[in-house]
């Protein structure tokens, strides 16, 4: 979907997809933390 939009620049495809995969790896990397906190906690 992204490749579609971008397709008239490829830095704004860049910029979508460093975006995304930033903010996703935020919230993966907050998940986890969560996760493993709440299991030592057992």
């Amino acid at each position: 979907m992204w490749i579609v939009l971008g397709l008239d620049s490829d830095l704004d495809t860049m910029v979508m997809f460093g975006t995304a995969h930033v903010v996703y790896g935020v919230v993966l990397g907050a998940g986890i933390v969560a996760w493993s906190n709440r299991s030592q906690e057992r």
